[in-house]
């Protein structure tokens, strides 16, 4: 099996054999050179240039696939449980669910009102401010280290 494409309501699963498609991912990759790349498709003498964001994804995919990872692509709800959200920020969910007071995110109850939900918008905000307060430290972190010659 090289690749098999299963479509369901609104999932679809794509499911890869190993040697044939890791090589194909790999030589895709090596052609393109920079990931940075803008990709195109083309259809007979039709040229569709992919906006950066998809070209972005699509070089990462080929990545993946050549190092035989496995993939795992969801579209974001506009809202997430707190276990999702804390999953996303790589943290506890009674950790996520201290920050999110400290913090004033506001959450919503479930339709069936067992759960907080949160946006998802929110929740991405919280990663961007953790990475880069992860990126100041290191940073301090190099300064120190600099400053003391080691």
């Amino acid at each position: 099996m090289a690749m098999e494409i299963l479509t369901q309501k609104d999932r679809t699963n794509v499911f890869v054999g190993t040697k044939e498609v890791r090589q194909a991912a790999r030589e895709t990759l090596e052609s393109i050179g920079d990931v940075r790349s803008s990709l195109a498709l083309m259809e007979g003498d039709t040229r569709i240039d992919l906006p950066d964001n998809l070209s972005r994804l699509l070089v990462s995919l080929f990545s993946a696939l050549g190092d035989g990872s496995v993939i795992s692509i969801e579209t974001t709800p506009e809202e997430v449980s707190a276990s999702t959200a804390a999953e996303m920020l790589g943290i506890s969910r009674p950790t996520f669910l201290k920050r999110a007071k400290e913090q004033h995110i506001d959450s919503c109850p479930s339709p069936s009102g067992k759960q907080q939900r949160f946006k998802t918008s929110d929740v991405l905000q919280m990663r961007k401010v953790q990475r880069q307060a992860k990126i100041e430290a290191f940073n301090a972190l190099r300064d120190e280290l600099d400053q003391m010659n080691i």
